[in-house]
């Protein structure tokens, strides 16, 4: 869809989420605060969908002037804009929202490992890890049951395994580069 893309307002500036006027999103977007995708071209971007009513469109009026008519308008922040590699003006924007519970999970972490606040990064990484180490706790646990015998051990083995995998998938975004 084309959209008019206005910068969000200032005190946006850090926050993982854009500010949306869209009548044909209004239903989704107004009381729930979705994390949606947005697409443009081949660059993604996750982030956290806020209606755009009346006291926002006036807060931007008093920061920059009135603002051109259009039934479609997103606020998005230079950090996102910067990601999907638009500028402000006319954009043609696909916004997504998840409809299956295990991709709406999927899009909240991409949506915090995509989060312009390290902060956020960070705890996120860290609890990932940590569920990481709790499965390898557990897998080393399972292990030690002698009377589970070989069974036991390779049910451990592929918890110690699958937790390591977990803590290399936190650890990743901490290393790289943003």
């Amino acid at each position: 869809m084309n959209y008019s893309v206005l910068w969000a307002l200032r005190e946006d500036f850090n926050e993982g989420w854009i500010w949306i006027r869209d009548s044909d999103l209004r239903a989704r977007v107004e009381l729930s605060r979705p994390i949606v995708r947005i697409r443009v071209g081949k660059k993604t971007a996750y982030c956290e969908a806020v209606w755009a009513g009346e006291s926002y469109f006036n807060r931007f009026r008093a920061a920059a002037g009135d603002i051109a008519p259009s039934s479609r308008v997103v606020f998005i922040s230079d950090w996102y804009r910067r990601r999907l590699g638009i500028a402000t003006g006319e954009a043609d924007l696909d916004i997504q929202f998840s409809r299956r519970p295990l991709s709406r999970a999927v899009w909240r972490l991409l949506a915090c490992f995509q989060h312009p606040q390290v902060v956020v990064v960070l705890a996120t990484s860290l609890g990932i890890i940590g569920v990481g180490l709790g499965v390898m706790g557990l897998g080393f646990g399972v292990i030690s049951v002698q009377q589970w015998g070989q069974l036991g051990q390779d049910c451990g083995l592929s918890l110690v395994g699958l937790g390591a995998l977990v803590v290399g998938g936190g650890a990743a975004p901490l290393v790289a580069q943003r």
